[in-house]
């Protein structure tokens, strides 16, 4: 006859199970190492929780996202991948993947993942201003104007959305459009050097040579290295 387990015994079993690390706390140490650039120990710890938790979405796409900022984009495109595995309706490791893909210049499948982001959360500024990106780099400019417009009546403040408007109206030769969305990103952000460069480019090509000069100078103070070039120019 086989003898009863004491009750000590599982108390002592709830004592030990209670004293081993919660899986939130950790993710939430991580994300401060994260935050704070440590991303070595960062990877570290959340290489712990998962080995422990391996279907935890959030800490694969933590991970994923200090392997992005150490620019190792093949793991960091493997750990969103799980994240989506573990959690699908969640845009953001959508969103994350497809900054990789795209960091990784893998534009298809980048511009695949922004449409699945932004079909679950369509109301995300950021996810059309990325896409447009990809859409510029695929010469599918109509496309990427849309993208942007729909960024900036999403939020038409931000100053990276209203430069990259700025940029692409330039690229397209609508240099009214361009010089309104440069300036106003130069209001909202002082320190942006590429936008002076290219409102300095914009007043050169409509003939007015001491604005440019003015501008390029702007930008040389602000660490524009193509405005070197261009201030050269001006007396």
């Amino acid at each position: 006859m086989l003898k009863k387990t004491s009750p000590w015994f599982y108390l002592l079993l709830i004592l030990v199970w209670s004293c081993g690390p919660d899986p939130e706390e950790q993710l939430s140490q991580s994300r401060q190492l994260v935050q704070s650039g440590n991303y070595t120990e960062a990877i570290k710890q959340l290489d712990e929780l998962l080995a422990s938790n391996p279907d935890h979405a959030a800490a694969y796409n933590l991970r994923g996202v200090a392997y992005l900022e150490t620019g190792n984009v093949q793991d960091a495109v493997s750990d969103f991948s799980q994240a989506i595995r573990y959690q699908p309706e969640d845009y953001k490791y959508w969103f994350n993947r497809a900054n990789a893909r795209f960091q990784g210049k893998d534009l298809n499948a980048s511009l695949q993942d922004y449409n699945e982001a932004i079909k679950l959360e369509p109301d995300v500024a950021d996810a059309y201003l990325n896409r447009s990106a990809v859409l510029y780099d695929m010469q599918n400019i109509p496309a990427a104007l849309q993208d942007i417009t729909i960024a900036l009546q999403k939020n038409p403040a931000d100053p990276l959305i209203l430069f990259n408007a700025g940029k692409l109206y330039y690229a397209i030769d609508s240099l009214p459009q361009a010089r309104q969305h440069l300036t106003a990103a130069i209001n909202q952000d002082q320190k942006r050097a590429e936008a002076f460069y290219l409102l300095g480019n914009i007043s050169l090509r409509e003939g007015n040579q001491q604005e440019a000069c003015t501008l390029f100078k702007q930008a040389v103070q602000l660490g524009s290295e193509p405005a070197k070039q261009a201030a050269k120019t001006c007396s």
